[in-house]
């Protein structure tokens, strides 16, 4: 029996494939060690299904610059939008998301909030990222 394409076995191939594209690179895009673990951060939510497998959603950080160090992605998001202002995925970045802001404690934050797209199956996004 075919697999659904929105199936947890599709989802878990496109996962994988994602983050072995990512992964391929082989240094930290933030600070380009090598010598670390290295892992695959969404600049948008993987919960946001639809950029989810988006190649250009994708960077590969060291273990620091992902959770670990005070600055690190999930950490400090000012210090890591800086970062990534100074990437080819910035415009890419600011042509996905909508520039709002929203007082959080008494302070001016700015929020990026993603746009609505098209979203593709897990089927699609594993066979497109295998065509990569």
């Amino acid at each position: 029996m075919a697999k659904s394409p929105d199936s947890k076995y599709w989802l878990n191939k496109a996962d994988a494939e994602i983050k072995a594209v990512t992964l391929s690179l082989g240094h930290c895009e933030r600070c380009r060690r090598t010598d670390h673990q290295l892992h695959h951060h969404h600049i948008i939510t993987r919960n946001n299904r639809a950029y989810r497998h988006l190649r250009m959603n994708v960077v590969c950080l060291c273990a620091g610059c992902h959770t670990l160090r005070s600055d690190s992605a999930h950490n400090d998001l000012t210090t890591f939008l800086k970062w990534l202002e100074t990437t080819d995925r910035w415009a890419w970045y600011m042509e996905h998301t909508v520039k709002s802001v929203e007082i959080i404690a008494n302070q001016e934050i700015e929020i990026y909030k993603p746009i609505k797209i098209a979203r593709v199956s897990y089927q699609q996004a594993y066979e497109m990222l295998k065509g990569e």
